[in-house]
């Protein structure tokens, strides 16, 4: 399969996983989008030319935090960052990606609501 199909592909299976979500679905959600990041990181590993394989993997990754796979999430975002030629921006949304792992994992530890987590942070 070329990237261009791998992506497509994902970006389907990412739709149904939404789609399960709002549905109530949410064991079947995370399955599709644990599905959708592993075409999906497939994909941005056969891409050669930047920005599209950082902008991949990058899109591999969040679809790791939709599935709630946090670790898998934060190794996707660090390996795509050592690449050389990714613009800031995306650069910059690599980055959040690992942020939001390090939220989700403690929310996780602790098992706080999002209102409890701000509390935690806020000055």
């Amino acid at each position: 399969m070329s990237t261009v199909d791998l992506h497509n592909e994902a970006m389907a299976l990412a739709l149904e996983a939404d789609m399960a979500r709002r549905a109530g679905n949410v064991a079947e959600a995370a399955e599709h989008f644990a599905r959708a990041m592993d075409v999906q990181r497939r994909a941005a590993e056969l891409e050669a030319t930047q920005p599209s394989r950082a902008i991949m993997f990058r899109s591999a990754a969040w679809l790791a935090v939709e599935a709630g796979k946090l670790r898998a999430a934060e190794r996707i975002a660090m390996y795509a960052l050592v690449d050389d030629g990714i613009p800031a921006r995306v650069q910059e949304e690599l980055r959040e990606v690992c942020r939001e792992v390090r939220v989700r994992a403690i929310k996780r530890q602790h098992e706080l609501t999002d209102d409890e987590l701000l509390a935690e942070v806020e000055p």
